[in-house]
């Protein structure tokens, strides 16, 4: 259906209302295709983070060297930010309020998280799945309070209670001394719960 006003008597013109309206139309799908698509990049992540902890119970099995614990959420991250990249561009937008995905700045922050959680394993070596839950929370909480990728408001805040729940999830575990069966499976479930149904809802609203 075309925008408000833009078909009119004389097609040819366009009156100041029409264009005014064509504007506010416009920049409201926009917003809601924006929305929507974060929607999607939460979902996306939400899988990857829980492949993620899948991942970490095999090596786990096999007795892999530290070396690989500390290397093993790359793939994945890598998977989603590639799938991140995708979806922002099958979109045709450049990603949330003017995230540039070829831009060295937002590759630069990527990088330093990436780091950063490295040092973080190699440090703490976790002998379970309880902190490298409350690591993923605390970072998506991180995400949400500082706005590092610069989200809108509402996404901003999805980012935000995804990281406290993921935190509080790691921290009820960490309490409850929960035994690794436990652990273990709140540990793969939750990411992809928590992500998957904001985004899923985000999908729905925008």
């Amino acid at each position: 259906m075309p925008p408000r006003g833009f078909w009119g008597p004389m097609t040819e013109t366009l009156t100041p209302r029409a264009a005014a309206d064509l504007l506010t139309d416009a920049a409201g799908f926009e917003r809601s295709l924006a929305r929507r698509t974060h929607g999607l990049t939460l979902m996306t992540w939400g899988l990857a983070s829980s492949g993620m902890f899948v991942s970490y119970g095999f090596a786990d099995l096999l007795d892999a060297s530290w070396g690989v614990f500390a290397t093993l959420w790359l793939p994945w991250t890598i998977l989603g930010i590639l799938t991140t990249a995708a979806l922002w561009r099958s979109a045709a937008l450049s990603a949330p309020r003017g995230v540039e995905w070829h831009d060295r700045r937002e590759w630069t922050r990527v990088l330093v998280v990436g780091v950063a959680i490295t040092i973080v394993f190699w440090a703490v070596r976790p002998d379970g799945p309880v902190l490298p839950l409350g690591l993923l929370g605390a970072t998506y909480l991180v995400f949400g309070a500082f706005n590092v990728f610069r989200a809108y408001p509402p996404e901003r805040r999805d980012t935000f209670i995804a990281g406290a729940l993921m935190l509080g999830a790691a921290a009820a575990l960490a309490i409850a001394r929960a035994p690794i069966e436990v652990s273990g499976l709140v540990a793969i479930v939750t990411p992809a719960a928590v992500l998957w149904t904001l985004g899923f809802r985000e999908t729905l609203t925008g």
